[in-house]
């Protein structure tokens, strides 16, 4: 009895999708775009890092620009001089690096 059941279900949701699907593809504003996103991780070295500020810099390793780091944008330990590499976010005051990484 339980078996009859479900299967009444999923016949039924499978209809409900099907109707939803063929009434989507036939709307012409309805388009099935995919779009990829590459996450840019740039390569630096630590220039400066307090641990008990909770604060440092980042020097880029192409562009030589130094970018600010908190400890809340940090996945691994880091100390002065070691080479990380990291994300650009917009923060307040300028480009924060975040998801820092120990390479």
């Amino acid at each position: 009895m339980v078996n009859i059941y479900w299967q009444a279900r999923v016949k039924v949701i499978v209809f409900a999708l099907n109707c939803i699907f063929k009434k989507q593809s036939n709307n012409p504003l309805f388009k099935r775009n995919f779009t990829y996103y590459y996450i840019i991780m740039n390569k630096g070295t630590v220039k400066f890092f307090d641990a008990g500020r909770g604060f440092g810099f980042i020097k880029d390793s192409e562009s030589d620009e130094e970018y600010y780091v908190h400890s809340s944008g940090l996945i691994d330990i880091i100390k002065k001089d070691d080479t990380v590499t990291f994300e650009l976010e917009q923060g307040k005051k300028g480009l924060n690096a975040v998801n820092v990484k120990l390479v």
